[in-house]
C-alpha cells in the first residue's frame, strides 16, 4: 500500500452517516451519479443483500477514496462474489477517488482486497468506464484476472443550439423531429412536464407502468418488473431531485400520459436512463418526441453532452452518437472455488449474448 494511505472497512451505520463526506469526495472525483451516496444507499436499502464491504481510503485524516462493495452468492451458487454496490441497475461504476490520489488509491484498495482474498472467491467489477482508475490499474499480486469490453455507451456531444445539432442529423430523422410534434399539436392537447416534489411519486409510478407496458407488448419482462426495483426507484428519486440531478419527463396527450423519460443531469452531461411508452400511441412516436424535448432542455441548460448510457439499441443510432466503452474486470485467487471463475464467466457471457440476440428480435 502507498505510504500515507490507510484503508478501513465501514459498517452499515457508518454508510448511512456518510452522506455529506461522500458528497464532498464526489466533487473531487471523476465519478458518475451512479457512484453517489443518493443512488448507492438507495440501492443498498432495496436491492442490496449479503454482507456490506464498504472501504474508506484516507490520506492522514482526509477521506480520499471509497470502494462500495458487498459480498453475496454468484447466481445462487456456493461461490462468494464481491461486487460493486449498484451492479445491475447502474451504468457507470467503480471506486470513488479524489483526483489527486486516483491511481495510487485504486492500487491501495485492490491491494487491501487481495490481502483478504480468503473472504471471497471472485471480485467482480462491472461497468467500469474505460480509462477510469479501477479499469486501468494493475492486477494485485497473487490474483488472476479476466477482463473484457462489457458495454457500448453511445453519447452525443452537444453544440450551443438545437439547430446546430439537428443540422448534422440524417434528413429522414430531422423530418420526423418536426413532423411528430406538429401532428400531436394538430390533433391533441399536448403537455410536456418535468417532475417536481409534488408530482414525483405519481410520475415515478407512471414511468414504471409505461416502461413495463412497452416491454410487455414485446413479450419481455422489462427492467422494472420486480417490486424491489420499483421500491429502489421510489426511494432514489426524491434524493436525486433534492440534488437537482433528476430529470423525469412526462408527455400527456388530451390529459393522458403516453410516455415517460427518466434522465439524470450530473455535472455537464444529461443521461438517458430509462424510458416508457404506451404502445397504443406508437404511431405518434412519443418516445422520440420526449427524447428530443430532453435534448433541447439539456442544450438550454448548458450541458456538453447527451449520454445514452449503456446499450447500442437502434433508436440511439438516429442521433449519430459517438461511443465509449465500459469494461468488466473479474479477479480470483488461484486456489479453492475461485478457480471456477473463468469457466463460469464464460458460460454467463454466452447466455447473456443469446438472451440479447433473442430480445432484439422481439
Amino acid at each position: 500500500m502507498s505510504a500515507g494511505l490507510r484503508v478501513t472497512r465501514l459498517d452499515a451505520a457508518a454508510f448511512t452517516a456518510l452522506r455529506e463526506p461522500w458528497s464532498d469526495l464526489l466533487e473531487r472525483a471523476d465519478a458518475s451519479v451512479f457512484q453517489s451516496w443518493e443512488w448507492l444507499h438507495s440501492w443498498w436499502e432495496h436491492l442490496g443483500g449479503g454482507q456490506l464491504w464498504l472501504l474508506a481510503l484516507h490520506a492522514e485524516d482526509r477521506l480520499v477514496g471509497l470502494a462500495p462493495l458487498c459480498l453475496g452468492r454468484y447466481f445462487g451458487l456456493p461461490l462468494r462474489r464481491l461486487q460493486l454496490l449498484g451492479t445491475g441497475v447502474s451504468d457507470r461504476l467503480g471506486f470513488v477517488l479524489d483526483r489527486e490520489h486516483a491511481a495510487e488509491g485504486a492500487d491501495a484498495l485492490l491491494a487491501y482486497l487481495a490481502e483478504r482474498a480468503d473472504g471471497w472467491d471472485l471480485l467482480d467489477l462491472q461497468q467500469l468506464p474505460e480509462g477510469s482508475p479501477a479499469a486501468v490499474c494493475a492486477a494485485p499480486s497473487g490474483l488472476h484476472e479476466l477482463g473484457y469490453e462489457q458495454e457500448v455507451c453511445p453519447y452525443v456531444p452537444l453544440p450551443a443550439s438545437w439547430e446546430e445539432l439537428t443540422a448534422r442529423l440524417g434528413t429522414r430523422f430531422r423530418q420526423n423531429l418536426r413532423y411528430y410534434p406538429r401532428r400531436m399539436e394538430r390533433d391533441h392537447a399536448v403537455e410536456l412536464r418535468r417532475a417536481d416534489a409534488a408530482s414525483l411519486t405519481a410520475d415515478v409510478e407512471a414511468m414504471v407502468r409505461l416502461h413495463q407496458a412497452r416491454w410487455r407488448s414485446r413479450g419481455l419482462p422489462g427492467a422494472l418488473a420486480g417490486g424491489r426495483v420499483r421500491a429502489f426507484h421510489q426511494a432514489a428519486a426524491p434524493r436525486l431531485l433534492e440534488r437537482d440531478w433528476l430529470r423525469l419527463y412526462s408527455l400527456r396527450l388530451d390529459g393522458r400520459q403516453v410516455a415517460s423519460l427518466h434522465c439524470l443531469h450530473f455535472r455537464d452531461a444529461v443521461g438517458y436512463y430509462l424510458g416508457g411508452m404506451d404502445p397504443a400511441w406508437a404511431r405518434l412516436s412519443p418516445g422520440t418526441v420526449l427524447t428530443a424535448h430532453a435534448v433541447r432542455e439539456a442544450i438550454a441548460a448548458g450541458a456538453r453532452e447527451f449520454d445514452f448510457l449503456r446499450g447500442d439499441e437502434t433508436y440511439k443510432q438516429s442521433w449519430q452518437p459517438e461511443q465509449r466503452i465500459n469494461r468488466r474486470r473479474v479477479f480470483w485467487a488461484p486456489r479453492g472455488r475461485g478457480r471456477l471463475t473463468p469457466r463460469l464467466i464464460g458460460w454467463e457471457r454466452r447466455l447473456e449474448r443469446r438472451l440479447k440476440a433473442w430480445a432484439s428480435k422481439r
